[in-house]
């Protein structure tokens, strides 16, 4: 426990030191408007790439290093704040989150008990700030907009009825409510997930207004157990309204965008915001059913300043610091919920992918005592220097793979130039509902020649093995295209074989870090095909 203990010290260290900065930097009235939103700021960056475009965030570390020490995968820390002083104390308590006993139970009963018997709302029928900031002291999280929603999943488990009052909107607990919240913690975790559901389809829809509804609890439930890229998820929605959202990328803003243009820009804005506050932070944050990653790092010190400049407005406060992920996973707590198991897309392996053991040692520089005499305190860490140990140069191929029996099951794909082809295979296996370990043959162009053909690890041919092959190693370029051949798919209306075309669409140059290879869009057909099957 030492271990644990001097390591998640260090991790939450490079957050409260640049946040202590700034703090230390701004006037009264700004950190007075600064403490409330603490706990969201936490948040952003906990979920944040340290290295952009790696899914190296503080909340993948704490699981790496939960592992590393033999602790429960989801024990994470909430940030608490001692004002006994000038200046505030941050401290981080740790809370184990799984089905059977997890802490959001204990806080919608203690948000409950606050109610007695009675509590006034607002017009909206939500938890007054006041009230928020209030019992938010008591939760496992002090944030206000945690209690805040706690209590509208009270009421949309209809736990309260309004009550006639003169000039305030008030509501009490309905008779008989320590029965309802006394049910056994997995039993009201299950309760709470679903009106978390209910409750989100239906902000949702009604902040989103379409001509059909898109946010459904079903196909909530179906992206929180097969997660999907938020860009996917954003495309969705236009396709309802026949919007490319890719027709937009890469024009000029000033000299090609119309009005039109513009307001799907804009309202793609919105709904990111609504996205993140109504799904990824409730189920990702506050349940822990997911976790979200940004690729792009929380700048701390220039998010709140341009915070701290920019709102003036008190109605801005609880939106200043969501945005929609780019993607999310699975976690262990998720996967126990769901009962799914754990695969390259829905789940990502922690071990194998960020070993804490690799990263010892820059903790361990960050505390030497001959780099801190002098300033009498710890310093930050520069993530940068993880590139030897966890990451590369390497270039990185976009594959566009289409199903050739239907051009309109397609999916985009970037990989390194390190994947394996076999890697490929079992990624797009997923969403074409392949076996994993099923036969197939590759071809590295499209004239299928026997002679230079690649199979599948298990088949006893002396060919090349797709496992023993890499991308890097075909010496590829833009607009070359492959062909994978399945020997008995599983996809309806293929009877013996079936075939996939691979083109390269581009290649870059990058950094190899944990996440390759990652599917970054499903064509319509295919989402819809992989959301039936």
């Amino acid at each position: 426990m030492i271990i644990y203990n001097k390591y998640s010290r260090a991790i939450n260290q490079q957050f409260s030191e640049p946040f202590n900065d700034v703090y230390k930097s701004s006037n009264k009235n700004k950190r007075t408007k600064l403490l409330p939103c603490l706990p969201n700021i936490y948040r952003r960056w906990y979920y944040s790439a340290l290295i952009e475009d790696t899914s190296f965030s503080p909340a993948n570390l704490f699981e790496s290093l939960n592992r590393l020490c033999g602790q429960p995968p989801d024990l994470s820390p909430n940030i608490r704040i001692c004002e006994s002083s000038k200046y505030p104390d941050l401290s981080f308590e740790f809370e184990s989150y799984n089905t059977s006993s997890h802490p959001v139970v204990a806080d919608f009963r203690t948000i409950i008990e606050y109610c007695q018997p009675d509590i006034d709302l607002t017009e909206a029928d939500a938890m007054p700030e006041e009230a928020a900031f209030d019992v938010a002291k008591k939760l496992h999280m002090q944030d206000q907009s945690y209690a805040a929603y706690l209590l509208a999943l009270a009421m949309e488990m209809d736990f309260f009825v309004k009550i006639p009052s003169i000039h305030v909107n008030r509501a009490q607990l309905i008779s008989g409510i320590e029965k309802r919240i006394n049910l056994p913690d997995e039993e009201m975790f299950d309760k709470i997930v679903q009106a978390a559901l209910r409750y989100a389809s239906r902000s949702l829809n009604e902040l989103v207004p379409l001509p059909q509804l898109i946010f459904d609890e079903e196909y909530l439930i179906n992206i929180l157990k097969n997660p999907a890229e938020t860009d996917a998820i954003f495309q969705r929605l236009y396709d309802t309204i026949g919007v490319d959202i890719d027709d937009l990328v890469g024009m000029d803003i000033f000299d090609e965008l119309d009005v039109f243009d513009m307001a799907i820009i804009s309202g793609t804005y919105l709904l990111g915001i609504l996205l993140d506050k109504y799904f990824l932070t409730p189920f990702g944050h506050y349940l822990k059913l997911i976790r979200p990653i940004y690729m792009i790092p929380f700048n701390l010190e220039n998010e709140i300043n341009s915070y701290l400049r920019g709102n003036t407005d008190e109605d801005e406060l609880g939106i200043a610091f969501y945005a929609p992920c780019s993607r999310y996973y699975l976690t262990n707590t998720g996967l126990n919920y769901f009962n799914v198991e754990p695969t390259p897309s829905n789940y990502m392996d922690i071990e194998n992918k960020l070993p804490f053991a690799k990263l010892t040692i820059l903790f361990d520089n960050m505390n030497d005592k001959s780099t801190t005499k002098s300033s009498g305190r710890s310093k930050t860490v520069n993530f940068q220097t993880i590139n030897a140990s966890l990451e590369r140069d390497c270039f990185v191929y976009s594959l566009k793979i289409k199903y050739l029996p239907d051009p309109r099951l397609w999916l985009n794909m970037e990989a390194s130039d390190t994947t394996t082809i076999h890697r490929v295979y079992t990624e797009m296996s997923y969403y074409f509902d392949l076996d994993r370990n099923g036969e197939y043959t590759f071809f590295p162009d499209n004239t299928e020649n026997p002679f230079l053909a690649y199979v599948s690890p298990k088949q006893a041919k002396r060919s090349k093995k797709t496992n023993e092959t890499t991308l890097g190693s075909l010496t590829l370029q833009e607009k070359h295209t492959m062909i994978l051949s399945v020997n008995y798919p599983r996809m309806s209306g293929a009877k013996h074989k079936a075939k996939w075309l691979i083109e390269v669409t581009k290649i870059r140059k990058g950094k190899e870090g944990p996440n390759y290879p990652i599917v970054t869009r499903l064509g319509k057909a295919l989402r819809e095909f992989f959301e039936w099957q």
